[in-house]
């Protein structure tokens, strides 16, 4: 039996819905070095038929599809003319919640992306569509796609990543894309730049060799008797956790851990992890222009191993986010992600 390859071997096109079930008619490829992992998710069981005596593969039923997965993940990245239209779409699929603000006086804008404080009157997503190499007409396609789950790593040597899980509401092979997809060329990805970061905790400056921050929507999906796909899906409790490591002589128990050298963390210790990463300057109507990506986590110290070296020089810290306050702006929140935007008003692109 032929095997259908993955994601490197085949294309993925992401079309924007706004709100789900609301397609537009051209998408963007999705260019990532690890495979995707997105599947119909299937369930077959052995529906019994009585007065055989034997069972026979003709006897399975389909109980389920849960259709999920991610596209495994790809750079931090905005458009050559400062835009970052795409970027901020998998963004607002994941936190379902989008501030925007362009001051005159001063620029840039910015859109600062955050968890909502109430279930939204509708999400936004994706519709997916895997190329298999025998053409858009018999591609996979995952429509009304939410992002559930959101990764954003980095380490020595390597670039910001952003890794989403989708969790989909309808799975289908043998289908159509449902637009053009642009060429890699329309839109000429930028990468924010990995050695241009800037680390602090309390606003004071850590030296980290990595960070990952995982960030949960808790999405309840919702299946109905006489439907093989779901049926809808809301938001859960948002939950996110932070993980960096810091090397043995930049003395972080001893400058933020009260008791590092007891048994136990302070329950009260609490702080705020900030990384602040440029991008390149790039020339937008003959001025100079620099980006940055702001990544915010409020939290509350949960591990940290003792003062003693370890052979690598390298310490894990983890953190749960906590939010500071109950107000619904994204300072409020326990963890955003900010992006600077030049001079474009980003609500009018997202929406």
């Amino acid at each position: 039996m032929a095997t259908t390859h993955l994601g490197w071997e085949n294309r993925l096109a992401f079309f924007w819905e706004n709100p789900l079930g609301t397609v537009e008619a051209i998408g963007k490829t999705w260019i990532s070095d690890a495979a995707d992992t997105m599947s119909l998710g299937a369930e077959a069981t052995r529906r019994k038929v009585y007065g055989n005596r034997y069972m026979v593969n003709t006897h399975l039923q389909v109980l389920k599809s849960s259709p999920a997965g991610s596209p495994g993940a790809i750079a931090m990245w905005f458009e050559k003319l400062g835009k970052q239209t795409f970027l901020n779409r998998i963004l607002n699929s994941h936190f379902q919640n989008t501030y925007d603000a362009c001051p005159l006086p001063p620029l840039p804008c910015f859109v600062a992306h955050f968890p909502v404080d109430e279930q939204p009157s509708e999400l936004t997503g994706f519709s997916i569509a895997r190329d298999i190499g025998l053409g858009w007409a018999n591609s996979f396609l995952w429509e009304n796609c939410v992002a559930n789950q959101l990764e954003i790593s980095w380490g020595v040597g390597k670039p910001i990543l952003c890794n989403p899980t989708f969790i989909s509401l309808n799975g289908q092979p043998d289908e159509a894309a449902p637009g053009l997809v642009a060429s890699d060329t329309a839109y000429q990805p930028m990468l924010y730049q990995a050695p241009n970061i800037v680390c602090t905790w309390g606003g004071t400056h850590v030296s980290v060799a990595s960070f990952k921050i995982t960030s949960n929507n808790g999405i309840m999906v919702k299946h109905d008797p006489s439907s093989i796909t779901p049926v809808g899906m809301s938001l859960g409790n948002f939950t996110a956790s932070l993980e960096f490591q810091t090397w043995v002589d930049d003395d972080f128990q001893t400058r933020f851990v009260p008791d590092y050298l007891g048994t136990g963390i302070s329950p009260e210790l609490t702080g705020v992890f900030e990384a602040v990463v440029r991008g390149p300057t790039i020339e937008i109507g003959g001025v100079m222009k620099v980006f940055y990506a702001t990544l915010h986590f409020h939290g509350k110290i949960v591990d940290v191993p003792n003062a003693q070296p370890k052979a690598d020089g390298l310490q894990t810290v983890k953190v749960e986010m906590t939010s500071p306050g109950t107000g619904d702006t994204y300072e409020d929140a326990g963890y955003y992600i900010k992006l600077d935007s030049a001079y474009e008003n980003w609500q009018a692109i997202i929406t």
